[in-house]
C-alpha cells in the first residue's frame, strides 16, 4: 500500500509541475488502508506569530500534517477535524477513499 501511495504521489507531483490543469489528481479506493505516524502538525490557518503564542483559541483550524510510514514521508491536509489535538508520534490509520491532489493527501 505504501509503495502504491508513493508512486501516486510522485506521479501527481510530476503532472502538477508540467501542467496548470487539475490533471494531477489521483484517487485511492475505499479499500485502501495505510498505518502511519504523525511527525508534525502545523495549523496553516494561523500566522507564524499566532502559532508560537501560548494561548490557543477555539477557531476553525486547517492542519498540514507531516506523516511517515517508516520508509516514506507524506504531506496531508486535514479536510475535517479528526482529533481535538494531535501530538507528534501519534499513530494514524488512513482509510480510503483518499484523494491526492498536487502531491498532497486530502
Amino acid at each position: 500500500a505504501s509503495q502504491k501511495l508513493q508512486e501516486a504521489l510522485r506521479e501527481s507531483r510530476n503532472k502538477a509541475q508540467s501542467s496548470t490543469t487539475n490533471s494531477s489528481k489521483h484517487q485511492f479506493p475505499a479499500s485502501f488502508q495505510l498505518l502511519c505516524q504523525l511527525e508534525e502538525a502545523v495549523d496553516v490557518s494561523l500566522n507564524q506569530e499566532s502559532r508560537l503564542s501560548v494561548q490557543m483559541s477555539h477557531h476553525k483550524r486547517c492542519l498540514k500534517l507531516f506523516l511517515t510510514d517508516g520508509t516514506h514521508n507524506f504531506v496531508a491536509m486535514e479536510v475535517q477535524p479528526f482529533l481535538p489535538s494531535c501530538a507528534p508520534g501519534s499513530k494514524l490509520r488512513l482509510f480510503g477513499p483518499i484523494t491526492i491532489r498536487w502531491g498532497i493527501l486530502q
